[in-house]
């Protein structure tokens, strides 16, 4: 299990972390990113997160919950027909730094793809886990769009769950080819290609997603 939260100020922080009322692990030291990692055996389910922080010193202290959340786990290998919202695309040399979206987005009716068809040559990355997909790596379509009174459809993608949690989203073209994400700076805006921008859009205000400066934070949903 990994968790990564983001926590202002200095301290030291730990966490627990429970499932179905158990504890599984605790006072598990979470680093100045806000993250913390655990082995164990994870089954599907509603877990508990608690992070806490120490008040005090060596001779006196005591720990303080500040955080107390529930998180639904589900596995990679079993996404078939859910949703994954888009929670928040943050820099990874930044603890706090994130784009800006003016709209909710999300990935509807997942579909399970076989390795076996996806072409590594083809995808876009620069994250060398991308390189080689095993079976360790799950990989799924879906309808990319944008969520304002209803959901609008503004393309076709992939998604490539890695084993450690990174999560690489290409658009589909239509003859198949893989693209980033691509961000529109003026209008905050995210989307799968830049026909919906104006001629100055397309040189001034566009920035791709790339998977080694931003990392791209999804919630699964039913």
């Amino acid at each position: 299990i990994y968790g990564d939260f983001e926590i202002y100020g200095d301290g030291i922080y730990s966490a627990s972390v429970l499932f179905d009322g158990q504890t599984v692990d605790e006072n598990i030291p979470v680093d100045d990113d806000g993250k913390f990692m655990i082995e164990c055996d994870c089954g599907e389910g509603l877990y508990t997160v608690i992070i806490s922080q120490r008040i005090g010193d060596d001779f006196d202290s005591y720990s303080l919950d500040i955080y107390n959340g529930d998180f639904q786990l589900a596995g990679y290998s079993n996404l078939d027909g859910r949703t994954l919202m888009i929670k928040q695309i943050k820099k990874y040399d930044r603890d706090v730094a994130k784009l800006s979206l003016k709209d909710a987005y999300m990935i509807k009716d997942l579909v399970r793809k076989p390795l076996s068809q996806v072409d590594t040559d083809e995808l876009y990355f620069w994250d060398k886990i991308f390189e080689n997909l095993d079976e360790s790596f799950c990989a799924y379509t879906g309808d990319f769009g944008v969520v304002t009174y209803k959901f609008n459809r503004l393309g076709k993608v992939i998604i490539i769950f890695s084993p450690c949690g990174q999560v690489l989203i290409n658009a589909v073209g239509e003859e198949g080819e893989y693209e980033p994400l691509i961000y529109n700076t003026d209008r905050k805006w995210l989307l799968t290609d830049r026909s919906r921008l104006t001629k100055r859009e397309k040189i001034t205000s566009v920035i791709p997603v790339d998977d080694d400066i931003y990392e791209i934070q999804v919630e699964i949903r039913r």
